[in-house]
């Protein structure tokens, strides 16, 4: 897919869902960047605008009055990244509601807390690399990455206990059926079955429940 502007429109052909874009993102930063501030339609007919150079971005995202970050109800195209199931988010949110979320979040980003987070993958990595033996051939995604990943994210972050990781996998993996939803339809069985076991596990597992807001609590 290439990125073009339409003259008499002034709209840029560029459809942030594709699998082009998806595929390659740093092929169409040229083009994007050459005509920022631009426009784009999203979902084939919502009128969108965005920005790409980072001086714009910085006005953009310091202005939170005048470039709100809250989505009109049912605008299409959220449904493909609702991965919070209707509730409020911080990304999603002004002042003050925006304020009062972050501030939930923020010990979890102290300077302490993010020194012992290095410390503990300095651990992990030690770990993981040290199951291999010397010329053994490794798949480095699934054998080093994602082992890493996962045991720093819930394991050292969140702290939820070893045999409970595989709920949050579970659910994160139906987050690509969201992708396919057209705007009106409803969520997809898996997702909505992946979401009550989150949730349950959040309410009712009293270490876990200290560190990880329920949904909606936030």
């Amino acid at each position: 897919m290439n990125t073009k502007v339409t003259p008499e429109e002034g709209f840029v052909a560029f459809d942030p869902f594709s699998a082009e874009f998806r595929a390659d993102p740093a092929s169409f930063h040229p083009q994007l960047l050459e005509h920022s501030p631009g426009f784009i339609m999203m979902e084939g007919n919502v009128a969108s605008a965005y920005v790409a150079k980072y001086d714009q971005c910085v006005q953009v995202l310091s202005n939170w009055e005048l470039f709100s970050s809250l989505k009109p109800a049912n605008l299409p195209g959220m449904q493909r990244v609702d991965f919070f199931n209707g509730q409020p988010v911080m990304n999603y949110s002004d002042p003050p509601d925006h304020t009062r979320r972050r501030r939930v979040v923020d010990p979890a980003f102290s300077p302490g807390r993010v020194r012992k987070l290095a410390d503990a993958a300095e651990r992990l990595i030690d770990d993981i690399l040290g199951q291999f033996e010397p010329g053994q051939r490794v798949d480095a995604v699934n054998q080093i990455g994602k082992p890493l990943a996962v045991s720093l994210l819930f394991g050292e972050f969140f702290g939820v206990p070893r045999e409970g990781w595989q709920t949050f996998l579970d659910f994160g993996a139906t987050f690509p059926l969201l992708d396919k939803l057209k705007p009106g339809d409803p969520k997809p069985q898996a997702y909505l079955d992946g979401w009550k076991k989150v949730s349950m596990a959040i309410y009712f597992d009293p270490p876990l429940a200290n560190k990880i807001d329920p949904p909606g609590m936030v």
